[in-house]
Protein backbone atom coordinates (compact mmCIF):
# COMPACT_ATOMS: atom_id res chain seq x y z
CA UNK A 1 0.00 0.00 0.00
CA UNK A 2 1.29 3.17 -0.96
CA UNK A 3 1.34 6.06 1.42
CA UNK A 4 -0.34 9.35 1.64
CA UNK A 5 1.78 12.45 0.93
CA UNK A 6 -1.49 14.04 3.07
CA UNK A 7 -3.12 11.45 4.70
CA UNK A 8 -6.23 14.28 5.73
CA UNK A 9 -7.36 13.86 1.94
CA UNK A 10 -9.43 10.72 1.88
CA UNK A 11 -10.93 12.35 4.89
CA UNK A 12 -11.59 15.88 3.03
CA UNK A 13 -12.66 13.99 0.38
CA UNK A 14 -15.38 12.06 2.66
CA UNK A 15 -16.38 15.59 4.08
CA UNK A 16 -17.13 17.34 0.93
CA UNK A 17 -19.24 14.35 -0.43
CA UNK A 18 -21.19 14.55 2.76
CA UNK A 19 -21.63 18.28 2.81
CA UNK A 20 -25.21 18.49 1.11
CA UNK A 21 -26.44 15.34 3.17
CA UNK A 22 -25.11 17.59 6.15
CA UNK A 23 -26.98 21.01 5.07
CA UNK A 24 -23.64 23.12 3.96
CA UNK A 25 -22.07 23.72 0.82
CA UNK A 26 -18.03 23.24 1.04
CA UNK A 27 -15.43 24.12 -1.58
CA UNK A 28 -11.52 22.96 -1.27
CA UNK A 29 -9.18 25.66 0.19
CA UNK A 30 -6.18 24.62 -2.17
CA UNK A 31 -2.99 25.42 -0.91
CA UNK A 32 0.52 24.95 -2.19
CA UNK A 33 2.66 24.53 0.63
CA UNK A 34 5.34 25.57 -1.07
CA UNK A 35 4.72 28.68 -2.41
CA UNK A 36 1.40 29.54 -0.34
CA UNK A 37 0.38 31.29 -3.65
CA UNK A 38 -2.63 29.25 -4.03
CA UNK A 39 -5.79 29.52 -1.86
CA UNK A 40 -7.07 32.00 0.30
CA UNK A 41 -3.72 31.74 2.85
CA UNK A 42 -1.50 30.68 5.46
CA UNK A 43 -3.86 29.46 8.61
CA UNK A 44 -7.06 29.22 6.71
CA UNK A 45 -9.41 26.14 6.63
CA UNK A 46 -9.08 23.02 4.35
CA UNK A 47 -12.76 23.57 3.81
CA UNK A 48 -14.54 26.88 3.39
CA UNK A 49 -17.80 27.42 2.77
CA UNK A 50 -21.73 28.13 4.16
CA UNK A 51 -24.79 26.51 6.17
CA UNK A 52 -27.90 25.83 4.22
CA UNK A 53 -30.42 28.05 4.30
CA UNK A 54 -28.51 30.07 7.75
CA UNK A 55 -26.12 31.40 5.59
CA UNK A 56 -23.63 30.94 7.96
CA UNK A 57 -19.95 31.17 7.04
CA UNK A 58 -18.59 27.80 7.52
CA UNK A 59 -14.39 26.56 7.82
CA UNK A 60 -13.46 22.71 8.62
CA UNK A 61 -9.91 22.29 9.50
CA UNK A 62 -9.34 18.79 8.29
CA UNK A 63 -6.95 16.45 10.40
CA UNK A 64 -5.22 12.84 10.81
CA UNK A 65 -6.07 11.06 13.52
CA UNK A 66 -2.86 12.67 15.41
CA UNK A 67 -2.55 16.02 13.80
CA UNK A 68 -2.60 18.93 15.61
CA UNK A 69 -3.53 22.81 14.66
CA UNK A 70 -0.80 25.43 14.28
CA UNK A 71 -1.02 28.38 15.75
CA UNK A 72 -2.33 30.18 12.31
CA UNK A 73 -4.82 27.42 12.35
CA UNK A 74 -6.09 28.43 15.73
CA UNK A 75 -5.84 32.38 14.75
CA UNK A 76 -8.17 31.54 11.60
CA UNK A 77 -10.69 29.47 13.49
CA UNK A 78 -10.83 31.89 16.65
CA UNK A 79 -11.36 34.47 14.08
CA UNK A 80 -14.26 32.56 12.08
CA UNK A 81 -15.65 32.14 15.74
CA UNK A 82 -15.55 35.75 16.70
CA UNK A 83 -17.70 37.47 13.50
CA UNK A 84 -19.98 34.69 13.81
CA UNK A 85 -19.26 31.57 11.84
CA UNK A 86 -18.59 28.07 12.74
CA UNK A 87 -15.13 26.85 12.72
CA UNK A 88 -14.74 23.39 13.10
CA UNK A 89 -11.46 20.70 13.23
CA UNK A 90 -12.52 17.41 11.84
CA UNK A 91 -10.88 14.15 11.96
CA UNK A 92 -14.11 12.44 10.10
CA UNK A 93 -17.79 13.34 8.58
CA UNK A 94 -18.79 12.54 12.05
CA UNK A 95 -16.79 15.45 13.55
CA UNK A 96 -18.67 17.71 10.91
CA UNK A 97 -22.28 16.30 11.33
CA UNK A 98 -22.30 16.24 15.35
CA UNK A 99 -20.58 20.05 15.24
CA UNK A 100 -23.64 21.12 12.89
CA UNK A 101 -26.61 19.43 15.07
CA UNK A 102 -24.98 20.73 18.27
CA UNK A 103 -24.52 24.15 16.78
CA UNK A 104 -28.21 23.63 15.33
CA UNK A 105 -29.51 22.86 18.37
CA UNK A 106 -28.17 26.52 19.89
CA UNK A 107 -29.33 28.49 17.33
CA UNK A 108 -32.99 27.72 17.86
Amino acid sequence: MTKRAHPEQDTKDAIRLAAHSLGCVLYLNTIDHRNKRLGLGEGTSDLIGFLVPEGTFLAVEVKSARGRERPAQELFRELVTRSGGLAIVARSVDDVSDALRMWRATQR
